[in-house]
């Protein structure tokens, strides 16, 4: 099916952050890479206001 890697997509993000704290990137990279998350799922960012 042509719509699996899409469904996948959102689950790699969090494991990209974790592989790029491993190999050492600075605090920014993963703040800026956390922050694109937040523009690419507004909904997310809705549901931890509101927590």
């Amino acid at each position: 099916n042509c719509c699996e890697p899409l469904l996948e997509f959102p689950l790699a993000l969090p494991y990209l952050s974790i592989v790029y704290y491993l190999l050492g990137l600075n605090s920014y990279a993963l703040t800026q890479i956390y922050l694109k998350t937040l523009e690419l799922h507004p909904s997310r960012c809705a549901d931890l206001s509101l927590g």
